[in-house]
């Protein structure tokens, strides 16, 4: 049982995380945020801007920042996250197991 229920957790964890759309919400809050900032401008500084620039930051300047960045980083704490559990297997084990720690 103690193998099972963190597997099945890890398991049902990797389904759910199917349906959280955390890379198209991210990429939307980030338009959304372009266009407002966009239409903030007076008319003059929106008259400097090439219309090709804006375009290419909302559509692949996002895109790669949330995939290159954003989602980078989540894939970092979650590696991080199975260190301190290998951590906390190591520490706790001698404990359940009854074996004394190795050195």
């Amino acid at each position: 049982a103690a193998m099972v229920i963190p597997v099945a957790v890890l398991h049902a964890l990797d389904h759910l995380s199917i349906s959280w759309r955390v890379a198209g919400k991210s990429k939307m809050l980030l338009q959304s945020a372009l266009m407002k900032r966009f239409l903030d401008y007076e008319d003059a500084s929106r008259f400097h801007l090439k219309n090709g620039d804006f375009v290419t930051a909302v559509t692949s300047d996002t895109d790669d920042l949330v995939c290159g960045g954003f989602l980078s980083m989540t894939r970092l704490a979650a590696q991080l996250g199975k260190l301190v559990m290998i951590l906390v297997y190591q520490l706790l084990s001698p404990e359940v197991f009854g074996n004394p720690l190795n050195k």
